[in-house]
């Protein structure tokens, strides 16, 4: 046993003492007096430190306990927080949840709200007789990657109105000419009897030889009911042919597709074919997507012909844009529609280059704001 312990000291020094007074008495008796009092000294020392060590055992055993409890307490406690933060964290985010449908129902709501008063006679920005629609182009284009040999296209024309009447070549039909379509333009420029046909193949294969530009013929189906205007409809519209000149001082002609039941509509920049394109019936008005003459698109013309007045709203949207430039009045120019008909100009013919002129936007179309049209202000 540790004679070390702090109950320990002070039974030694008993026991030094005890020692001490005994050996003055074994000085003064016989040495067989003295031998039988040491052995019962030795069995009060070890009774006293077995008691002793006893006391220890039982303090570090008590120690012990006292330490695994408190650490089992303090985990018990740990384990709790951790629920108590975790329940507080999930509750949290529901609320955060709850909040955020809150205000997305709020804002659905205000949106359904603002539709419905838009519904009940709110004005609209952009008219429903002025919205552009999806309007089914009459007409199809074909690009020619490869002409055939001897810069031919393999079709028979008629002479006066273009109409494919058979193929001089099977491999005419791959680039999807079709019997009995009309061809209107190649490379943009508008064509009409066979002589113009002739001049503007010749200037297409040309730039097709030095530019390796690829050649881009339009052709329309002259019987097909979904292509052509109704013969009535067609009869009111030829009032609309003609050399129309706008308010600003820009020039178009409308003029009959001879043997389509189709109309053209022709903008000119001076004496140059800027843009063409079919005339397509929209409701009570007409609608064309033009096409400059390097087959680039131009834009979409809105037309509307007032009977009684005999003039013409019209407004361009140039490509790329949403929204039309300002409505402008055009008065009818004296000439019949044939003689209003523009021809393309030598230099288009020749395959050089094109106007500058040409494939510009006319400024007067575009840069002003629009006025009203049918009483409503369009932006």
């Amino acid at each position: 046993m540790s004679a070390t312990t702090p109950d320990a000291l002070p039974l030694l020094n008993a026991l030094e003492a005890d020692w001490a007074a005994n050996g003055t008495e074994a000085t003064q008796a016989n040495g067989a007096e003295s031998a039988r009092v040491h052995p019962s000294l030795l069995q009060a020392w070890r009774a006293k430190l077995s008691a002793a060590a006893s006391y220890t055992s039982g303090y570090r055993d008590g120690y012990g306990l006292l330490t695994v409890v408190a650490i089992t307490v303090f985990a018990f406690i740990s384990s709790c927080c951790a629920i108590v933060s975790t329940r507080a964290f999930l509750v949290n985010d529901s609320c955060d949840a709850r909040r955020a449908d809150s205000v997305l129902g709020m804002h659905e709501r205000r949106q359904r709200l603002l539709q419905s008063l838009h519904s009940l006679g709110r004005p609209s920005a952009n008219p429903p007789s002025y919205r552009p629609k999806n309007v089914n182009k009459p007409w199809r284009q074909l690009v020619i990657d490869s002409p055939l040999e001897g810069d031919r296209l393999g079709v028979n024309l008629t002479e006066d109105t273009l109409v494919i009447t058979s193929f001089t070549d099977p491999r005419a039909e791959a680039f999807g000419f079709k019997v009995g379509d009309r061809i209107l333009h190649i490379n943009g420029v508008p064509v009409f009897k066979q002589l113009d046909f002739l001049q503007v193949l010749s200037g297409a294969m040309r730039d097709f030889h030095q530019l390796k530009q690829p050649i881009v013929v339009t052709t329309v189906d002259p019987t097909s009911s979904a292509n052509k205007l109704p013969r009535e409809e067609l009869q009111r519209s030829l009032a609309v042919c003609g050399r129309w000149q706008l308010s600003s001082g820009e020039i178009f002609v409308i003029s009959q597709m001879p043997g389509v039941e189709q109309l053209l509509l022709t903008l000119l920049i001076g004496e140059s074919t800027a843009a063409t394109g079919l005339l397509v019936r929209d409701g009570p008005d007409l609608r064309c997507h033009l096409y400059r003459t390097d087959n680039t698109e131009f834009g979409e013309a809105w037309l509307s012909f007032n009977a009684q007045s005999e003039k013409i709203e019209a407004s361009l949207k140039p490509a790329g844009s949403e929204r039309y430039g300002k409505v402008l009045a055009a008065s009818k120019l004296a000439g019949t529609p044939s003689q209003a008909t523009p021809l393309p100009c030598p230099r288009q013919l020749s395959g050089g280059p094109y106007s500058s002129a040409a494939s510009s936007w006319p400024v007067s179309l575009t840069s002003l704001p629009p006025k009203k049209l049918s009483g409503e202000d369009v932006t």
